[in-house]
Protein backbone atom coordinates (compact mmCIF):
# COMPACT_ATOMS: atom_id res chain seq x y z
CA UNK A 1 0.00 0.00 0.00
CA UNK A 2 1.30 3.43 -0.86
CA UNK A 3 0.09 6.69 0.63
CA UNK A 4 0.38 9.88 -1.37
CA UNK A 5 0.50 13.18 0.47
CA UNK A 6 -0.30 16.42 -1.27
CA UNK A 7 0.64 19.54 0.66
CA UNK A 8 0.67 22.18 -2.07
CA UNK A 9 -1.20 22.70 -5.31
CA UNK A 10 2.13 22.66 -7.17
CA UNK A 11 2.61 19.00 -6.18
CA UNK A 12 -0.42 17.78 -8.15
CA UNK A 13 1.59 17.05 -11.31
CA UNK A 14 4.13 14.89 -9.49
CA UNK A 15 1.40 13.06 -7.60
CA UNK A 16 -0.39 12.23 -10.86
CA UNK A 17 2.87 11.03 -12.42
CA UNK A 18 3.57 8.77 -9.43
CA UNK A 19 0.02 7.46 -9.36
CA UNK A 20 -0.01 6.68 -13.10
CA UNK A 21 3.30 4.85 -12.71
CA UNK A 22 1.96 2.75 -9.84
CA UNK A 23 -1.26 1.99 -11.71
CA UNK A 24 0.82 0.92 -14.72
CA UNK A 25 2.52 -1.70 -12.53
CA UNK A 26 -0.79 -2.97 -11.14
CA UNK A 27 -1.39 -6.57 -12.20
CA UNK A 28 -5.14 -6.50 -11.70
CA UNK A 29 -5.03 -9.58 -9.49
CA UNK A 30 -6.40 -7.75 -6.46
CA UNK A 31 -8.86 -4.85 -6.40
CA UNK A 32 -7.66 -1.37 -5.54
CA UNK A 33 -9.26 1.26 -3.36
CA UNK A 34 -8.41 4.92 -3.80
CA UNK A 35 -9.36 7.38 -1.08
CA UNK A 36 -9.03 11.15 -1.07
CA UNK A 37 -9.35 12.89 2.26
CA UNK A 38 -8.27 16.06 3.94
CA UNK A 39 -5.57 15.51 6.52
CA UNK A 40 -6.44 16.95 9.89
CA UNK A 41 -3.64 18.38 11.96
CA UNK A 42 -3.17 16.56 15.25
CA UNK A 43 -3.15 18.44 18.51
CA UNK A 44 0.13 20.23 19.05
CA UNK A 45 2.76 19.46 21.65
CA UNK A 46 2.15 22.90 23.14
CA UNK A 47 -1.58 22.18 23.45
CA UNK A 48 -0.82 18.88 25.13
CA UNK A 49 1.69 20.45 27.55
CA UNK A 50 -0.76 23.20 28.51
CA UNK A 51 -3.55 20.66 28.93
CA UNK A 52 -1.50 18.55 31.36
CA UNK A 53 -0.52 21.72 33.26
CA UNK A 54 -4.22 22.48 33.59
CA UNK A 55 -4.89 18.93 34.85
CA UNK A 56 -2.20 19.42 37.49
CA UNK A 57 -3.61 22.80 38.56
CA UNK A 58 -7.14 21.41 38.82
CA UNK A 59 -5.80 18.39 40.73
CA UNK A 60 -4.08 20.71 43.23
CA UNK A 61 -7.32 22.62 43.68
CA UNK A 62 -9.58 19.58 44.07
CA UNK A 63 -7.25 17.18 45.88
CA UNK A 64 -7.42 14.65 43.04
CA UNK A 65 -4.46 13.41 41.03
CA UNK A 66 -3.97 14.67 37.50
CA UNK A 67 -4.85 11.31 35.91
CA UNK A 68 -8.23 11.40 37.68
CA UNK A 69 -8.75 14.96 36.48
CA UNK A 70 -7.84 13.89 32.94
CA UNK A 71 -10.37 11.04 33.07
CA UNK A 72 -13.10 13.25 34.55
CA UNK A 73 -12.56 16.01 31.96
CA UNK A 74 -12.74 13.40 29.21
CA UNK A 75 -16.01 11.99 30.53
CA UNK A 76 -17.49 15.48 30.80
CA UNK A 77 -16.31 17.09 27.57
CA UNK A 78 -15.08 14.52 25.02
CA UNK A 79 -17.28 12.51 22.66
CA UNK A 80 -17.80 8.91 23.75
CA UNK A 81 -17.83 5.61 21.92
CA UNK A 82 -19.11 2.30 23.24
CA UNK A 83 -16.56 -0.21 24.45
CA UNK A 84 -16.48 -3.30 22.24
CA UNK A 85 -16.01 -5.43 25.35
CA UNK A 86 -18.79 -4.39 27.70
CA UNK A 87 -20.64 -1.69 25.72
CA UNK A 88 -19.93 1.00 28.33
CA UNK A 89 -19.24 4.58 27.17
CA UNK A 90 -15.55 5.44 26.83
CA UNK A 91 -14.30 8.95 26.07
CA UNK A 92 -12.19 9.25 22.93
CA UNK A 93 -8.50 9.84 23.53
CA UNK A 94 -7.09 13.35 23.29
CA UNK A 95 -4.35 11.85 21.09
CA UNK A 96 -6.93 11.48 18.31
CA UNK A 97 -8.05 15.12 18.43
CA UNK A 98 -7.20 17.68 15.78
CA UNK A 99 -5.77 21.03 16.81
CA UNK A 100 -9.25 22.56 16.44
CA UNK A 101 -10.94 19.79 18.44
CA UNK A 102 -8.30 20.06 21.18
CA UNK A 103 -8.84 23.84 21.34
CA UNK A 104 -12.60 23.36 21.67
CA UNK A 105 -12.09 20.73 24.38
CA UNK A 106 -9.74 23.00 26.31
CA UNK A 107 -12.16 25.95 26.00
CA UNK A 108 -14.83 23.80 27.70
CA UNK A 109 -12.43 22.89 30.51
CA UNK A 110 -11.40 26.52 30.95
CA UNK A 111 -15.02 27.65 31.19
CA UNK A 112 -15.87 24.82 33.61
CA UNK A 113 -12.89 25.61 35.86
CA UNK A 114 -13.89 29.26 35.96
CA UNK A 115 -17.52 28.52 36.76
CA UNK A 116 -17.23 25.60 39.19
CA UNK A 117 -13.80 26.08 40.75
CA UNK A 118 -13.50 29.84 40.38
CA UNK A 119 -10.11 29.21 38.75
CA UNK A 120 -8.47 31.13 35.95
CA UNK A 121 -6.36 28.66 34.01
CA UNK A 122 -3.26 30.03 32.26
CA UNK A 123 -3.36 30.67 28.52
CA UNK A 124 -0.40 30.26 26.17
CA UNK A 125 0.18 34.04 26.39
CA UNK A 126 0.48 33.78 30.18
CA UNK A 127 3.36 31.31 29.77
CA UNK A 128 5.55 33.52 27.57
CA UNK A 129 8.55 34.92 29.41
CA UNK A 130 8.99 38.47 28.19
CA UNK A 131 11.83 39.25 30.60
CA UNK A 132 14.46 38.66 27.94
CA UNK A 133 12.98 41.61 25.98
CA UNK A 134 13.12 44.07 28.87
CA UNK A 135 15.67 46.87 28.84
Amino acid sequence: MRVYALTTKQGVGQLITDLVGDLGRWTGEKPLELTLRHVKKRRTLNQNALYWQWCSLIANETGDDRESVHAAMGRMFLPCRLSRIDKTPVAVSTTSLSTKEMSEYMEKIQAWAGQYLNMTLPTPDDLIDYSCYER
